[in-house]
């Protein structure tokens, strides 16, 4: 494992969600929701990162969601609230930015609603749409991003997704795309595969995703082999009770990694890929 500098931590305040997602992991979290006293004293105990992110489940389930990025802000300097932004109304938006919130990161798997269904399990589009459209009027005050999960229901049309956002909303300043992340749970290690698509066969797809807004997470660079691989966010750090866990320790790096003048940058495979596939890499090694 690369040693590297930490710039992102993540905090679970809930593992509740109006979603069921085909890719979600969120039942390996060790807490479904924890109280306000615990996540206080989790933000209190970690040290200052360059960015914080308020992540579920669902964050604005949280009645107290307002006053837990208060807090997060006071002892960090970068707030992020990642959320599908369904469970949201214009009173509750106002107060989340006058709350000091930094970044809202938007999760939006498609841009076609019966493809946003069948990624959600959930009729939300259409609130996920008016929602976004009511942060035109704060464009100036806080940085919007989305997150778009790679899945078979939406990997052909990654290009139209971002082509989407940037017409309709030219004010988003990220639009990241990820590969999903394996968290094997008991008696269910394959519960994701038939929704997950092999590396392999994103390489000309994500190569017609361009813009320089776009960046990658979760995807090996010899699979993005170009320029924006520079950008691949690889060093995300889960905050729980009291202590940080390293998001990267379930990763491996193939042995012909060993020569790669990449490797350094990479964030490599997840070792439970072979689980699912055999596409072309070579077995990793411990």
């Amino acid at each position: 494992m690369n040693k590297m500098k930490i710039k992102e931590a993540e905090i679970h305040v809930t593992d509740e969600c109006p979603h069921d997602c085909i890719f979600c992991s969120v039942k390996k979290h060790p807490e479904s929701t924890p109280s306000i006293k615990k996540i206080k004293k989790n933000i209190r105990l970690s040290k200052p990162f360059k960015k914080l992110i308020i992540s579920g489940g669902e964050p604005l389930l949280r009645k107290d969601i307002v006053e837990i990025i208060r807090f997060a802000k006071e002892k960090q300097k970068y707030i992020i609230l990642e959320t599908n932004f369904i469970m949201l109304n214009n009173n509750l938006l106002n107060k989340i930015i006058d709350s000091g919130l930094n970044e809202i990161k938007i999760s939006f798997h498609s841009h076609n609603r019966l493809k946003y269904q069948k990624i959600t399990k959930s009729k939300n589009f259409d609130k996920l749409i008016n929602n976004m459209n009511l942060l035109k009027k704060y464009k100036k005050k806080i940085k919007v991003s989305t997150n778009t999960v790679i899945t078979k229901y939406n990997h052909l049309h990654l290009y139209d997704i971002t082509k989407f956002l940037n017409k309709n909303y030219p004010f988003i300043k990220e639009m990241r795309i990820s590969y999903p992340r394996f968290y094997p749970i008991k008696g269910r290690n394959n519960y994701s595969k038939p929704y997950l698509v092999p590396l392999q066969e994103l390489r000309l797809l994500l190569k017609k995703v361009k813009g320089k807004d776009v960046i990658f997470e979760n995807i090996p660079l010899c699979i993005l082999n170009d320029k924006r691989a520079e950008k691949v966010n690889w060093d995300i750090k889960l905050i729980k009770n009291g202590k940080i866990f390293n998001d990267l320790e379930g990763r491996y790096f193939q042995k012909k990694c060993e020569s790669c003048k990449k490797k350094e940058k990479c964030q490599g495979l997840h070792k439970h890929y072979f689980l699912y596939f055999d596409d072309g890499f070579v077995k990793p090694f411990k």
